[in-house]
Protein backbone atom coordinates (compact mmCIF):
# COMPACT_ATOMS: atom_id res chain seq x y z
CA UNK A 1 0.00 0.00 0.00
CA UNK A 2 1.42 3.36 -1.02
CA UNK A 3 0.70 6.35 1.20
CA UNK A 4 1.23 10.07 0.70
CA UNK A 5 0.35 12.62 3.37
CA UNK A 6 -0.34 16.34 3.42
CA UNK A 7 -1.72 18.39 6.31
CA UNK A 8 -4.03 21.42 6.26
CA UNK A 9 -3.99 23.60 9.38
CA UNK A 10 -7.09 25.58 10.36
CA UNK A 11 -6.80 28.58 12.69
CA UNK A 12 -9.95 29.84 14.40
CA UNK A 13 -10.45 33.44 15.61
CA UNK A 14 -13.92 34.54 16.75
CA UNK A 15 -15.35 37.49 14.83
CA UNK A 16 -18.63 38.64 13.25
CA UNK A 17 -19.53 38.37 9.58
CA UNK A 18 -22.35 39.69 7.40
CA UNK A 19 -24.95 37.10 6.36
CA UNK A 20 -25.18 37.08 2.54
CA UNK A 21 -28.43 38.07 0.85
CA UNK A 22 -30.52 35.45 -0.90
CA UNK A 23 -29.88 34.89 -4.59
CA UNK A 24 -31.75 37.01 -7.15
CA UNK A 25 -30.43 35.18 -10.22
CA UNK A 26 -31.67 31.82 -11.47
CA UNK A 27 -28.78 29.52 -12.55
CA UNK A 28 -31.11 27.87 -15.07
CA UNK A 29 -30.95 31.06 -17.12
CA UNK A 30 -27.52 30.02 -18.45
CA UNK A 31 -25.91 27.34 -20.57
CA UNK A 32 -22.22 26.83 -19.72
CA UNK A 33 -19.93 24.41 -21.56
CA UNK A 34 -16.33 23.70 -20.52
CA UNK A 35 -14.14 21.96 -23.10
CA UNK A 36 -10.63 20.48 -23.16
CA UNK A 37 -8.36 19.85 -26.14
CA UNK A 38 -4.73 19.10 -27.06
CA UNK A 39 -4.52 15.62 -25.50
CA UNK A 40 -0.72 15.73 -25.40
CA UNK A 41 -0.91 18.13 -22.47
CA UNK A 42 -2.94 15.68 -20.37
CA UNK A 43 -1.49 12.21 -21.02
CA UNK A 44 2.26 12.55 -20.39
CA UNK A 45 3.16 12.37 -24.10
CA UNK A 46 4.21 16.03 -24.57
CA UNK A 47 7.89 16.86 -23.99
CA UNK A 48 8.55 20.02 -21.96
CA UNK A 49 11.96 20.22 -23.63
CA UNK A 50 10.13 21.20 -26.79
CA UNK A 51 7.39 23.42 -25.40
CA UNK A 52 9.71 25.40 -23.11
CA UNK A 53 11.91 26.39 -26.04
CA UNK A 54 9.18 28.01 -28.14
CA UNK A 55 7.45 31.31 -27.54
CA UNK A 56 3.95 29.99 -28.18
CA UNK A 57 0.97 29.57 -25.94
CA UNK A 58 -0.63 26.13 -26.19
CA UNK A 59 -4.42 26.05 -26.23
CA UNK A 60 -5.78 23.56 -23.70
CA UNK A 61 -9.44 24.44 -23.11
CA UNK A 62 -12.24 26.97 -23.10
CA UNK A 63 -15.53 27.91 -21.48
CA UNK A 64 -18.59 28.93 -23.49
CA UNK A 65 -21.42 30.85 -21.85
CA UNK A 66 -24.77 31.90 -23.29
CA UNK A 67 -28.24 32.59 -22.06
CA UNK A 68 -30.84 29.84 -21.94
CA UNK A 69 -34.33 30.29 -23.33
CA UNK A 70 -36.72 31.39 -20.61
CA UNK A 71 -39.95 33.28 -20.14
CA UNK A 72 -39.59 34.43 -16.53
CA UNK A 73 -38.42 37.93 -15.74
CA UNK A 74 -34.73 38.37 -15.06
CA UNK A 75 -32.73 40.81 -12.97
CA UNK A 76 -30.57 43.64 -14.19
CA UNK A 77 -27.03 42.73 -15.21
CA UNK A 78 -28.05 39.07 -15.38
CA UNK A 79 -25.45 38.46 -18.11
CA UNK A 80 -22.59 39.40 -15.76
CA UNK A 81 -20.63 36.25 -14.92
CA UNK A 82 -17.27 35.60 -13.28
CA UNK A 83 -14.67 33.00 -14.24
CA UNK A 84 -12.31 32.02 -11.43
CA UNK A 85 -9.01 30.22 -11.97
CA UNK A 86 -7.09 28.52 -9.17
CA UNK A 87 -4.21 26.11 -8.75
CA UNK A 88 -2.62 24.86 -5.51
CA UNK A 89 0.65 26.32 -4.24
CA UNK A 90 2.03 28.21 -7.26
CA UNK A 91 2.05 28.66 -11.03
CA UNK A 92 4.41 25.76 -11.51
CA UNK A 93 4.49 22.29 -13.01
CA UNK A 94 5.81 20.03 -10.25
CA UNK A 95 8.03 16.98 -10.69
CA UNK A 96 6.01 14.04 -9.37
CA UNK A 97 9.05 12.40 -7.78
CA UNK A 98 10.98 15.46 -6.58
CA UNK A 99 8.76 18.41 -5.69
CA UNK A 100 11.77 20.77 -5.52
CA UNK A 101 12.09 20.57 -9.33
CA UNK A 102 9.56 22.77 -11.10
CA UNK A 103 8.80 24.65 -14.30
CA UNK A 104 7.04 28.01 -14.16
CA UNK A 105 4.05 28.57 -16.39
CA UNK A 106 1.63 31.37 -17.18
CA UNK A 107 -1.81 31.53 -18.77
CA UNK A 108 -3.30 33.64 -21.52
CA UNK A 109 -7.08 34.08 -21.63
CA UNK A 110 -8.73 35.28 -24.85
CA UNK A 111 -12.30 36.50 -24.42
CA UNK A 112 -14.67 37.02 -27.34
CA UNK A 113 -18.25 38.22 -27.38
CA UNK A 114 -19.65 41.11 -25.37
CA UNK A 115 -16.31 41.49 -23.53
CA UNK A 116 -13.34 41.19 -25.89
CA UNK A 117 -9.91 41.27 -24.32
CA UNK A 118 -6.76 39.26 -23.62
CA UNK A 119 -5.64 38.54 -20.07
CA UNK A 120 -2.26 37.26 -18.89
CA UNK A 121 -2.34 35.36 -15.59
CA UNK A 122 0.79 34.79 -13.49
CA UNK A 123 -0.76 34.34 -10.02
CA UNK A 124 -2.28 31.07 -8.67
CA UNK A 125 -5.72 32.60 -7.98
CA UNK A 126 -7.42 34.96 -10.38
CA UNK A 127 -10.99 36.01 -11.24
CA UNK A 128 -12.18 37.92 -14.29
CA UNK A 129 -15.58 39.04 -15.64
CA UNK A 130 -17.35 37.70 -18.73
CA UNK A 131 -20.82 38.30 -20.15
CA UNK A 132 -23.12 35.47 -21.15
CA UNK A 133 -23.87 35.66 -24.87
CA UNK A 134 -27.38 36.75 -25.79
CA UNK A 135 -27.68 35.06 -29.19
CA UNK A 136 -24.30 33.33 -29.64
CA UNK A 137 -21.93 31.88 -27.07
CA UNK A 138 -19.33 34.05 -25.41
CA UNK A 139 -16.03 32.14 -25.50
CA UNK A 140 -13.18 32.37 -23.00
CA UNK A 141 -10.28 30.38 -24.42
CA UNK A 142 -7.40 29.16 -22.23
CA UNK A 143 -3.73 28.99 -23.32
CA UNK A 144 -0.71 27.66 -21.44
CA UNK A 145 2.87 28.87 -21.75
CA UNK A 146 5.66 26.95 -20.03
CA UNK A 147 8.57 29.22 -19.28
CA UNK A 148 12.09 27.99 -20.06
CA UNK A 149 14.03 26.71 -17.05
CA UNK A 150 17.59 28.02 -17.51
CA UNK A 151 19.04 25.51 -15.03
CA UNK A 152 17.16 22.52 -16.40
CA UNK A 153 19.74 19.82 -17.03
CA UNK A 154 19.46 16.04 -17.06
CA UNK A 155 18.61 16.04 -13.35
CA UNK A 156 15.28 17.65 -14.24
CA UNK A 157 14.21 14.67 -16.31
CA UNK A 158 10.86 13.23 -15.36
CA UNK A 159 7.11 13.73 -15.37
CA UNK A 160 5.56 17.03 -14.27
CA UNK A 161 1.97 17.83 -13.37
CA UNK A 162 -0.27 20.73 -12.39
CA UNK A 163 -4.04 20.93 -11.74
CA UNK A 164 -5.75 23.98 -13.26
CA UNK A 165 -9.23 24.54 -11.86
CA UNK A 166 -11.80 26.82 -13.52
CA UNK A 167 -15.21 27.81 -12.12
CA UNK A 168 -18.01 29.97 -13.55
CA UNK A 169 -20.27 31.98 -11.19
CA UNK A 170 -23.35 34.12 -11.75
CA UNK A 171 -23.59 37.68 -10.39
CA UNK A 172 -24.80 36.42 -6.98
CA UNK A 173 -21.90 33.99 -6.59
CA UNK A 174 -23.79 30.80 -7.44
CA UNK A 175 -21.59 28.18 -9.10
CA UNK A 176 -22.78 27.41 -12.64
CA UNK A 177 -20.02 25.06 -13.82
CA UNK A 178 -16.51 23.89 -13.00
CA UNK A 179 -13.80 21.79 -14.59
CA UNK A 180 -10.39 20.46 -13.55
CA UNK A 181 -7.74 20.56 -16.27
CA UNK A 182 -4.91 18.24 -15.22
CA UNK A 183 -1.69 19.00 -17.09
CA UNK A 184 0.70 16.00 -17.19
CA UNK A 185 3.88 16.38 -19.28
CA UNK A 186 7.46 15.15 -19.14
CA UNK A 187 10.89 16.74 -19.48
CA UNK A 188 13.18 14.75 -21.83
CA UNK A 189 12.06 11.42 -20.38
CA UNK A 190 9.18 10.16 -18.24
CA UNK A 191 9.65 9.62 -14.51
CA UNK A 192 9.22 5.88 -14.71
CA UNK A 193 9.71 3.48 -17.60
CA UNK A 194 7.00 1.38 -19.17
CA UNK A 195 3.55 1.52 -17.63
CA UNK A 196 4.53 2.39 -14.06
CA UNK A 197 2.16 5.08 -12.83
CA UNK A 198 3.10 8.41 -11.26
CA UNK A 199 0.96 10.16 -8.64
CA UNK A 200 0.64 13.68 -7.27
CA UNK A 201 -1.38 14.76 -4.21
CA UNK A 202 -1.85 18.50 -3.59
CA UNK A 203 -3.75 20.31 -0.84
CA UNK A 204 -5.23 23.82 -1.05
CA UNK A 205 -5.71 25.94 2.07
CA UNK A 206 -8.62 28.35 1.48
CA UNK A 207 -8.56 31.85 3.05
CA UNK A 208 -11.80 30.86 4.82
CA UNK A 209 -9.75 28.48 7.01
CA UNK A 210 -8.38 31.45 8.96
CA UNK A 211 -10.57 33.58 11.21
CA UNK A 212 -13.54 31.18 11.19
CA UNK A 213 -16.67 32.65 12.81
CA UNK A 214 -17.59 29.87 15.24
CA UNK A 215 -20.64 31.74 16.54
CA UNK A 216 -22.17 31.97 13.07
CA UNK A 217 -21.57 28.28 12.39
CA UNK A 218 -23.15 27.37 15.73
CA UNK A 219 -26.25 29.39 14.79
CA UNK A 220 -26.39 27.75 11.34
CA UNK A 221 -25.35 24.13 11.99
CA UNK A 222 -26.29 22.87 8.53
CA UNK A 223 -24.35 25.53 6.61
CA UNK A 224 -21.07 24.27 5.19
CA UNK A 225 -17.89 26.35 5.28
CA UNK A 226 -15.41 24.99 2.74
CA UNK A 227 -11.90 25.46 4.10
CA UNK A 228 -9.70 23.60 1.62
CA UNK A 229 -9.43 21.11 -1.21
CA UNK A 230 -7.34 18.11 -2.15
CA UNK A 231 -6.41 17.24 -5.74
CA UNK A 232 -5.24 13.79 -6.80
CA UNK A 233 -3.53 13.20 -10.16
CA UNK A 234 -2.30 9.84 -11.41
CA UNK A 235 -1.22 8.37 -14.74
CA UNK A 236 -2.48 4.96 -13.63
CA UNK A 237 -4.83 3.68 -16.34
CA UNK A 238 -5.32 0.15 -14.97
CA UNK A 239 -8.94 -0.78 -14.30
CA UNK A 240 -8.13 -3.09 -11.38
CA UNK A 241 -6.40 -0.40 -9.29
CA UNK A 242 -8.41 1.76 -6.91
CA UNK A 243 -7.51 4.71 -4.71
CA UNK A 244 -9.00 6.40 -1.71
CA UNK A 245 -8.30 9.48 0.37
CA UNK A 246 -8.65 9.27 4.15
CA UNK A 247 -9.63 12.45 6.00
CA UNK A 248 -8.79 12.20 9.70
CA UNK A 249 -8.13 14.36 12.78
CA UNK A 250 -4.57 14.93 13.89
CA UNK A 251 -3.77 11.81 15.98
CA UNK A 252 -2.40 13.83 18.92
CA UNK A 253 -5.75 15.66 19.26
CA UNK A 254 -7.91 12.56 19.50
CA UNK A 255 -10.25 10.41 17.40
CA UNK A 256 -12.75 13.20 16.61
CA UNK A 257 -12.56 16.50 14.73
CA UNK A 258 -12.25 19.39 17.17
CA UNK A 259 -10.67 22.78 17.67
CA UNK A 260 -8.37 23.17 20.64
CA UNK A 261 -7.77 26.43 22.48
CA UNK A 262 -4.23 27.73 22.31
CA UNK A 263 -2.63 27.52 25.76
CA UNK A 264 -5.54 25.59 27.22
CA UNK A 265 -7.40 22.28 27.17
CA UNK A 266 -10.82 23.49 25.98
CA UNK A 267 -12.09 21.99 22.72
CA UNK A 268 -14.89 22.67 20.23
CA UNK A 269 -16.16 19.65 18.26
CA UNK A 270 -17.23 19.92 14.63
CA UNK A 271 -18.12 17.71 11.68
CA UNK A 272 -16.40 17.42 8.29
CA UNK A 273 -18.09 17.02 4.93
CA UNK A 274 -16.91 16.97 1.31
CA UNK A 275 -18.12 18.25 -2.04
CA UNK A 276 -18.56 14.62 -3.15
CA UNK A 277 -21.16 13.97 -0.44
CA UNK A 278 -22.15 17.33 1.04
CA UNK A 279 -25.13 16.02 3.03
CA UNK A 280 -23.15 13.50 5.10
CA UNK A 281 -21.38 14.76 8.24
CA UNK A 282 -18.43 12.98 9.86
CA UNK A 283 -17.31 13.54 13.45
CA UNK A 284 -14.27 11.23 13.07
CA UNK A 285 -12.01 10.01 10.28
CA UNK A 286 -13.56 8.65 7.08
CA UNK A 287 -12.51 7.39 3.63
CA UNK A 288 -13.37 9.08 0.34
CA UNK A 289 -13.07 6.83 -2.72
CA UNK A 290 -11.48 8.30 -5.85
CA UNK A 291 -13.96 7.74 -8.68
CA UNK A 292 -13.24 10.27 -11.41
CA UNK A 293 -11.17 9.50 -14.48
CA UNK A 294 -10.30 11.93 -17.25
CA UNK A 295 -11.43 11.14 -20.79
CA UNK A 296 -7.98 9.67 -21.47
CA UNK A 297 -8.42 7.15 -18.64
CA UNK A 298 -6.12 8.68 -16.01
CA UNK A 299 -7.28 9.39 -12.47
CA UNK A 300 -7.96 13.01 -11.59
CA UNK A 301 -10.14 14.29 -8.79
CA UNK A 302 -10.58 17.48 -6.80
CA UNK A 303 -12.47 17.25 -3.52
CA UNK A 304 -13.38 20.28 -1.43
CA UNK A 305 -13.37 19.85 2.36
CA UNK A 306 -15.86 21.68 4.56
CA UNK A 307 -16.83 21.95 8.21
CA UNK A 308 -20.32 22.26 9.74
CA UNK A 309 -22.32 21.43 12.88
CA UNK A 310 -19.84 23.21 15.17
CA UNK A 311 -20.36 22.68 18.92
CA UNK A 312 -23.65 20.77 18.47
CA UNK A 313 -24.22 20.54 22.25
CA UNK A 314 -23.98 24.38 22.56
CA UNK A 315 -21.39 24.04 25.30
CA UNK A 316 -20.39 27.46 26.70
CA UNK A 317 -17.13 28.54 25.06
CA UNK A 318 -14.10 30.16 26.62
CA UNK A 319 -12.66 33.06 24.69
CA UNK A 320 -9.35 32.68 22.90
CA UNK A 321 -7.72 31.42 19.74
CA UNK A 322 -8.50 27.88 18.64
CA UNK A 323 -6.90 25.74 15.95
CA UNK A 324 -7.42 22.36 14.36
CA UNK A 325 -5.58 20.16 11.90
CA UNK A 326 -7.09 17.87 9.26
CA UNK A 327 -4.83 15.12 7.90
CA UNK A 328 -5.17 14.00 4.28
CA UNK A 329 -3.77 10.55 3.36
CA UNK A 330 -3.78 8.80 0.00
CA UNK A 331 -4.05 5.01 -0.22
CA UNK A 332 -3.73 2.66 -3.16
CA UNK A 333 -5.83 -0.48 -2.87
Amino acid sequence: MHQLKKIVTLCVILFCTIIPLSSAVDPSWYVVSMLAYNDGLYNNTQDLNWTSNISNYLAFGQVETRRNNWTAAYTADYTDLTVRFSTPESMQLINVDDHSKRFDFSLKIENTGAVQNILYITEPNHSYPVKAGLSDSTVSKFFLMINPQPLADDSYRGTYAAPLYFEVFDKDGDLLASKLYTIIMYYRSKSRPGNQAVHLLLVEHFPTATGIDVTYLMQHPFNTLYVGAVTFISTDWKQNTTYRIDITPLPSIGPTFQFKREGGTETIPYSVTTSKDPTTMHTSGFPVPITNRASIGYWQERIEIGIKNVNPANTPLKGGDYSSTIVISLYQN
